[in-house]
């Protein structure tokens, strides 16, 4: 987990069409070892809780419920970790804040996961949030 490896995974963020790719590439580099668990405090970060809660409505409709948020952030990396619930679909996602991209996968069900990938910025009135692509994928 050095910081080439926070970049590469940043890059394939930026770049990559193959979502399932990248959270290989995390789970390889990252989740995978114990010692990445120790680092980081919970996030109180306003951007990403309001894209959380975007992409429930855009999925589950307007009254969907946010729960069981459990977001790490590594300040000095600029990047989140972590895992919801969006009406009880399991939601795990990873998100830089220095650049305000991310990606999420969203259990839609048995096997069936959605990867949508997220965009947010800034505006004068709150956040402009993004979803610029989603795919489905089903887990055998």
């Amino acid at each position: 987990m050095t910081t080439q490896n926070f970049n590469a995974l940043k890059n394939q963020l930026i770049t990559s069409e193959d979502f399932s790719e990248i959270f290989d590439f995390f789970f390889q580099n990252f989740a995978e070892h114990s010692s990445f668990y120790d680092k980081g405090e919970p996030s109180k970060n306003e951007m990403l809780v309001h894209t959380v809660k975007a992409m429930g409505k855009k999925c589950y409709g307007e009254n969907c419920k946010l729960s069981e948020y459990r977001m790490t952030e590594i300040e000095e990396q600029n990047f989140i970790h972590g895992t919801c619930f969006l009406d009880g679909n399991l939601v795990l996602a990873i998100y830089f804040t220095d650049i305000n991209v991310g990606l999420a996968s969203i259990s839609m069900g048995g096997a069936q996961f959605n990867f949508v990938h997220l965009k947010a910025s800034r505006i004068p009135d709150g956040f402009g949030i993004q979803f610029p692509m989603e795919k489905d994928m089903t887990i055998n």
